[in-house]
């Protein structure tokens, strides 16, 4: 009997507008329990992302001038391709500082912290629920010879399954996928760290343990948000024909008692506990999820 793959695009696609969050909550937490990930559609204002993306693009153009000035283009790309600083952007007008707008402009007043307060059993979930939140904007050029990210888990990095459980919210600023780069996911939900060797990625060996035909790579656009945790399998999507680069955010959120996770003095780009003041007119609101989260 032939077998035939799931349709993962519309099987792991979640369309956010118009639809109560409860219920949305529950069908993210069903797909990241079966299949590791899930895209919500149309989850933000695309405006705001504009507006963060036009801050990057100074900062990415100035470092990729560096690098190409580099003998070692890979070795020099791996410095910064994952970071761009927000500290080298511009600040939005009314903003302390571009980090400050990114969490309390895009994060809080979305799904994202919902999603992640059910996914730590935390139902009262506010800035102070979610102590540790790793923020950063990524910048991934369609270029042969540009470094990309191999199939790995976060996990592998982030530390044990006890200390350095997370959930990832991947939110694009460009259209990618198709002629920009984009993510690849093996959508297993797995329990677990696969064997990663010496480097951040899984072997080959490992990786052929699952077909190659259960691949989902999602067609994005600005104000998708991909949601995963720390022991999905996934990697960046690129092909040699894509000629459009890409900026992204992404969002790593510890549950409250993950206090020690060994990234956490990595650095200020990287993780903080956002407890900086809130803005004049608070975005900040607690969501109670009274139900317990069954699948739908």
């Amino acid at each position: 009997m032939e077998h035939t793959m799931p349709d993962y695009d519309s099987l792991l696609s979640l369309d956010a507008q118009g639809q109560p969050w409860s219920i949305l909550v529950r069908r993210v937490f069903h797909r990241l329990r079966v299949y590791g990930c899930v895209v919500l559609r149309n989850a933000l204002p695309r405006g705001l992302l504009e507006t963060v993306r036009a801050a990057g693009v100074p900062e990415a153009r100035r470092l990729s001038s560096l690098t190409r000035q580099t003998e070692h283009l890979e070795n020099a790309r791996a410095d910064w391709v994952g970071d761009l600083r927000f500290k080298s952007m511009v600040t939005p007008q009314g903003s302390p500082d571009l980090r400050h707008y990114v969490i309390y402009q895009i994060f809080m007043p979305s799904l994202m912290p919902v999603i992640a307060g059910a996914y730590f059993k935390q139902f009262r979930v506010s800035a102070l629920t979610l102590p540790h939140v790793t923020c950063h904007m990524r910048y991934q050029s369609p270029q042969v010879g540009s470094m990309v990210t191999g199939m790995h888990q976060d996990g592998n990095f982030t530390g044990s399954m006890d200390i350095g459980r997370s959930v990832q919210f991947w939110v694009p600023l460009d259209p990618c996928g198709e002629d920009a780069p984009g993510m690849e996911f093996v959508p297993v939900g797995l329990s677990g760290i696969l064997p990663h060797g010496d480097t951040i990625n899984v072997s080959p060996s490992v990786l052929s343990m699952f077909s190659p035909e259960a691949r989902f790579r999602p067609v994005f656009s600005p104000g998708d948000v991909m949601v995963f945790n720390s022991e999905t399998l996934h990697g960046t999507w690129s092909r040699p024909e894509m000629t459009k680069e890409r900026f992204n955010l992404e969002f790593r959120v510890f549950g409250a008692g993950n206090v020690d996770a060994p990234l956490l003095n990595e650095g200020e780009t990287r993780f903080f506990a956002p407890q900086i003041p809130a803005p004049t007119e608070p975005v900040i609101r607690n969501y109670i999820l009274d139900e317990p989260l069954e699948p739908v």
